[in-house]
């Protein structure tokens, strides 16, 4: 590329940052790929029964808040609080039709101590309330 044309210096730009990318981010399957979300689904899906914050989820992607938010809906679908939720409401769900736990002990299982603000939550997911899908299952 020697010659003098603007396309040809942007051709040897283009080549050196594709070239350094792929040193950053070495295979399509890297967190760099995935706007540095992997780690912060993982985080999820080990620790839905505690409080998880925007916060958490930022150190441990170690991205921006609009990064992880787009990251977050670009791979699964969801904002990131929209997905926590799911994630805990998915367990919730096995748990009322797969164990006899108390409602209430499923909500603080899954990370949602207040039983009402469980209950609306899981009405929201899934249509009927906690209870409901309990004497469907006995």
């Amino acid at each position: 590329y020697s010659e003098a044309y603007v396309s040809s210096k942007l051709m040897c730009a283009s080549l050196l940052l594709e070239l350094l990318a792929s040193v950053i981010c070495p295979s399509a399957d890297s967190e760099c790929e995935h706007f540095g979300i992997n780690s912060a689904l993982k985080y999820i899906n080990d620790n839905y029964k505690s409080e998880i914050s925007i916060e958490s989820l930022l150190n441990v992607s170690r991205t921006s808040e609009s990064t992880l938010r787009r990251g977050f809906i670009a791979e699964v679908g969801l904002p990131p609080v929209r997905y926590i939720n799911k994630v805990r409401m998915n367990k919730a769900y096995e748990l009322l039709t797969g164990t006899e736990l108390s409602v209430g002990n499923i909500a603080t299982e899954v990370g949602i101590p207040d039983i009402s603000y469980f209950s609306k939550l899981f009405r929201n997911f899934y249509g009927i309330s906690p209870s409901q899908v309990r004497s469907k299952t006995v």
